[in-house]
């Protein structure tokens, strides 16, 4: 049953599992997202239209997070970095 509320183009789009790099990103078909600093090091879900990979939508635990954003080299490069996780 589909929520009303829910748009029905996220019903056919494309999912896949990445893990979110030190510097806050992912990469899906040799492009590369900026993904929340709180998700870093974490495996997240990607969901995207195979048609057009320019948008893609980033949920954590099966909630959405937000709409991943094209890398942009500047401001990345700025941003301070998480420090790993402890073992």
């Amino acid at each position: 049953m589909v929520k009303s509320d829910m748009d029905i183009d996220t019903l056919f789009l494309t999912k896949i599992n990445r893990t979110v790099t030190q510097d806050g990103c992912i990469s899906l078909f040799g492009k590369r997202f900026e993904v929340d600093q709180s998700l870093v090091g974490e495996k997240i879900e990607v969901r995207y239209n195979p048609f057009n990979i320019d948008k893609v939508s980033i949920y954590f635990n099966d909630k959405f997070v937000h709409q991943a954003l094209p890398l942009d080299l500047k401001l990345n490069a700025k941003l301070p970095r998480k420090k790993g996780k402890d073992k």
